[in-house]
């Protein structure tokens, strides 16, 4: 069967174009979503020591990426299965206090990381650090806490995340990028708290919340 020119330079573009195309399918970003709406959502926990705040948990939503994304095993969500998890040491620099109230803002860096096979521990904060570095996040909190009852509150916190690197990782044979440098997004959390010695203080929340991209 004869072929004429511009089928064979039709044909050669296609052809060129294709592997272009994949590549850049397999390069883009997640955890990006429109103005307003959660592009990250997380749960975790923080403990408290003095002025020192450590975080830990796991990502239960990213836009753009599926359960099964997420997890080794979407039906057993939680640490073990997780394959982005989120690691913070945040350092308390101003407070202020009325009755029942107490209001607090610091800073630190938050990385996230992934770990194909999961295996975070619940029990081990360090776990959460673990793997490769995906996104390293400046932020800045802002922490109101309700007490509820005695050595009993809950925590509400806001804050500014300024993303600095967007590493590149590899989920089910196609390669991603979380975020982008210099993104901005909105922190917000909440959850509830328990106080277990008053005088350096030392206390524990659970917490869950998102990462929006403010308007």
């Amino acid at each position: 069967m004869e072929v004429d020119r511009r089928t064979l330079i039709v044909g050669a573009g296609a052809a060129l174009a294709a592997p272009a195309a994949a590549g850049a399918a397999t390069r883009r970003p997640v955890g990006i979503a429109r103005e307003g709406r959660d592009a990250v959502e997380v749960i975790g926990t923080i403990v408290q020591e003095g002025l020192g705040l450590t975080g830990y948990g796991w990502l239960t939503h990213v836009a753009g990426l599926d359960d099964e994304d997420l997890f080794t095993d979407p039906a057993a969500r939680g640490a073990a299965t997780a394959r982005l998890r989120w690691h913070c040491e945040a350092d308390v620099t101003a407070r202020d206090f009325l009755p029942g109230l107490f209001s607090a803002s610091g800073e630190g860096p938050l990385r996230i990381t992934f770990a194909n096979a999961g295996g975070a521990d619940a029990e081990d904060p360090g776990s959460f650090a673990t793997g490769q570095v995906v996104a390293r996040h400046d932020l800045r909190f802002h922490n109101v806490l309700t007490v509820v009852a005695p050595d009993q509150a809950v925590t509400e916190i806001t804050g500014e995340l300024v993303q600095r690197t967007a590493g590149r990782f590899t989920i089910g044979g196609a390669q991603r990028r979380l975020g982008r440098p210099k993104l901005l997004q909105r922190l917000v959390a909440n959850g509830p708290g328990t106080r277990s010695e008053p005088t350096i203080p030392r206390a524990t929340f659970h917490v869950a919340g998102g990462f929006v991209i403010p308007d």
